[in-house]
């Protein structure tokens, strides 16, 4: 959260405020971490997410288990993005530190949820079960290499099906697959996106009006984080993301799919930030409009043009994507 805050807001003043509990947070965790360099069982509810082998329920008769692999994923992005604040406005040696930290669980992941012969990252040694809940964070944050991050994702998903896992995985539930739908975009397959969306449909399709928390039976029929969606929209399809901390600098990097066209307004504090899309045979015809100060980059494609204030446009081939 305080990282999303720092790439959206200028003012630093909450973030300064927040540190020390960031840094008790990571501390807690870090007394868990074992001579495997994996997070072990901590205290409390370990929840991950609402399928039967990741919740731990407290009221569960049955012992708690620990999923390792995950919790310690999910350490590794809270230390990298951690590390991004400290050296922003903070104290730089603990940036260091928590580089150097994320660097050395990504490695102790590597070496022991990995399996090469599911080209998959278990949800803890031993590789007895496989998820997209750890796949999706292990391309997220990098733990995975660049170059196995689309396999990875191919594994996860089944194509044109939503959010669906194939046979032998556990799939997400709505509120995670926000994880699910920012590796798919991170590992480069972002044109692949509305492909997510099946799961949405197929929710209105039971007359859903909001985004319940997971598939029935289901605690919530309004939850924000299964919303995750109209976010999607603006950030990963209409490609409208901050370049710099403050949103100083703006990207825009359109994942249009099977779209011919597309308008789309996001919010700014110097004003609004409008992209209009027009596919015309091969070319891709382009306008941005952009309020004043505000300047950045335009990528599509490969293809990259400079953005300043006011109306921008421009034509670009279309080439073949995955």
């Amino acid at each position: 959260m305080l990282h999303d805050y720092w790439l959206y807001n200028k003012d630093q003043a909450p973030l300064r405020r927040s540190l020390a509990g960031s840094r008790s947070v990571l501390e807690w965790y870090g007394r868990y971490v074992g001579a495997d360099g994996l997070v072990g069982t901590t205290q409390g509810w370990e929840f991950i997410d609402w399928t039967p082998s990741l919740s731990n329920t407290p009221w569960s008769p049955e012992p708690p288990t620990s999923d390792p692999c995950i919790i310690t994923l999910f350490y590794i992005g809270a230390l990298k993005q951690a590390a991004e604040l400290e050296a922003a406005v903070g104290d730089p040696s603990k940036s260091k530190s928590y580089r150097a930290a994320a660097h050395s669980h990504s490695q102790s992941v590597n070496q022991r949820c990995w399996s090469a012969a599911r080209g998959l990252y278990a949800d803890a040694p031993g590789k007895p079960a496989f998820s997209q809940h750890a796949n999706a964070l292990a391309v997220l944050y990098d733990v995975a290499p660049e170059a196995a991050q689309v396999g990875i994702m191919d594994r996860i998903l089944v194509r044109n099906a939503g959010i669906s896992a194939p046979d032998g995985i556990t799939g997400t539930s709505f509120y995670f697959a926000y994880y699910l739908a920012r590796a798919l975009s991170h590992a480069g397959l972002g044109n692949r996106y509305q492909e997510l969306l099946h799961t949405w449909r197929g929710l209105l399709a039971q007359n859903f009006t909001t985004w319940p928390e997971k598939a029935d039976p289901t605690r919530s029929d309004s939850h924000a984080w299964s919303a995750h969606p109209t976010a999607d929209l603006l950030t990963i399809v209409a490609g409208i993301q901050p370049a710099a901390p403050g949103f100083s600098r703006i990207r825009i990097a359109p994942h249009l799919g099977a779209l011919s066209s597309l308008d789309a307004a996001s919010a700014h504090p110097s004003g609004p930030i409008r992209a209009r899309y027009r596919r015309l045979g091969s070319k891709l015809h382009a306008e941005i409009q952009l309020p004043p100060t505000l300047r950045g980059e335009f990528e599509w494609q490969g293809q990259r043009r400079s953005l300043a204030p006011g109306t921008n446009r421009f034509e670009l081939s279309e080439a073949r994507t995955r």
